[in-house]
């Protein structure tokens, strides 16, 4: 099952991060950046702004020691 999280439920602040960190791995992975998988209370409509963090997987194709470095 997925859930469509909808953009106008993100604050702002939160979103202009998510976008940046995604550009940002998107150069640095390339090819080996698979998923970025948001979770928790921000999918779940339960985020409160300066109390919640925001949980988020990143998925590779390949992390050993030597891609990671």
């Amino acid at each position: 099952m997925t859930n469509a999280l909808k953009a106008e439920s993100i604050p702002p602040t939160i979103e202009k991060a998510l976008q940046e960190l995604t550009q940002q791995l998107q150069q640095i992975c390339q090819d080996n950046l698979v998923a970025l998988i948001l979770y928790g209370g921000l999918v779940r409509g339960s985020y409160q702004e300066n109390r919640s963090d925001v949980n988020l997987m990143v998925v590779l194709k390949k992390a050993d020691a030597a891609t990671l470095q």
